[in-house]
């Protein structure tokens, strides 16, 4: 099977209740490029009825990108059927499974549950109390989560813990990112959804996009600036730029993982964004975020650093390196099902 098929298959057979998939792949002909994206083209509600679900921001692709690999941590934790193991089979320390959620979710992420949503449960709660309560009260009848903070919390929390994941693994190896590749094959081996057939969407179609709307129309999409290099170990920051660049970042860690960029992916990827933070802004509202691949720093109540770091003290992580809000109070909101045909804001300080 190519990795072409290999992806084709992760995204045939899996499906997030009452979300949308959007997973980049690439032949290995291409030289890396990504060439198009796979999408559901003819999803399902809980009910049967039929709901569509192209995207039509880069703010939903990227989102939704992260709520599938998010999907798929809930899967490897216990499974989505409602069979949720009390324990959490990814290799963490009793330091990090003693973290309170929302401790460890502030730390890697450097976001606060999205729109207080305090993940449903008391934010207080440590890792281990939280698969608890997935044992016993979630989701009520096998029902998705459908309030959009709790479910991005929930997905933020993922990659938290897949970042702890890359650092503290069971396996001794000086290639953090081989070590986290690893982890990534692991979640995907796990997958045993299924979901309708998918529809191919070319990236020019994905970077003529808009970002993503405010109160005065479509934001533009600006030249693509950055240059990055994961494999370098060095601590970096990227993606900094609007109100999707966490999303994208995030988006930008799955294809990297799943093989699917190449040493040097700003050359590839059609949702990289360059640093706004720089430029001039005239009556646009969105939000800045810078974020970097490479933790620097390990929280003080875990104990040393793990003996598989490279030479340059930074892990292959997943870690907010600033926040600042230019205009907190305006962000772009899409439905529970992924979908923003019109110009939809709402209200809040919080990314959603």
């Amino acid at each position: 099977m190519t990795k072409l098929e290999s992806i084709q298959a992760v995204v045939d057979r899996h499906a997030v209740l009452g979300m949308a998939i959007v997973v980049a792949a690439v032949d290995p002909e291409w030289g890396g490029g990504i060439k198009y994206i796979y999408a559901t083209s003819s999803p399902m509600r809980s009910d049967g009825s039929p709901l569509d679900l192209s995207p039509v921001t880069q703010f939903e692709i990227a989102s939704i990108t992260k709520t599938f690999t998010a999907t798929m941590y809930l899967d490897r934790i216990g499974g989505l059927d409602g069979s949720f193991k009390d324990q959490v089979t990814l290799p963490f320390p009793e330091s990090v499974l003693n973290m309170p959620i929302q401790a460890l979710s502030n730390y890697t992420s450097g976001f606060p549950p999205d729109n207080d949503s305090n993940f449903g449960i008391d934010a207080r709660k440590s890792l281990k109390e939280l698969c608890h309560w997935f044992n016993t009260k979630f989701p009520p009848e096998n029902k998705p989560v459908s309030n959009c903070g709790v479910v991005y919390s929930y997905s933020n929390l993922a990659f938290d813990l897949l970042s702890f994941a890359a650092l503290w693994c069971s396996s001794v190896n000086d290639d953090v990112l081989s070590m986290y590749n690893s982890q990534l094959v692991i979640l995907l081996s796990h997958l045993s959804l299924t979901m309708p057939n998918t529809t191919l969407y070319e990236a020019s179609m994905i970077s003529s996009l808009p970002l993503g709307f405010s109160d005065s129309g479509p934001f533009p999409i600006p030249a693509q600036e950055d240059m990055y290099d994961p494999v370098s170990g060095a601590i970096m920051d990227f993606g900094s730029g609007s109100l999707v660049s966490t999303a994208e970042d995030m988006a930008q860690w799955l294809l990297w993982n799943m093989g699917q960029l190449g040493s040097n992916p700003g050359l590839a990827l059609q949702l990289q964004q360059p640093n706004w933070g720089l430029l001039p802004y005239s009556g646009v509202d969105t939000v800045i975020v810078s974020n970097s691949w490479f933790l620097g720093q390990v929280p003080p109540n875990l104990g040393p650093r793990p003996p598989n770091l490279r030479a340059s003290q930074a892990g292959l992580g997943f870690n907010n390196g600033r926040t600042h809000l230019v205009r907190p109070n305006l962000v772009v909101s899409f439905s529970q099902a992924g979908q923003m045909r019109t110009p939809s804001v709402f209200r809040s300080s919080k990314f959603c």
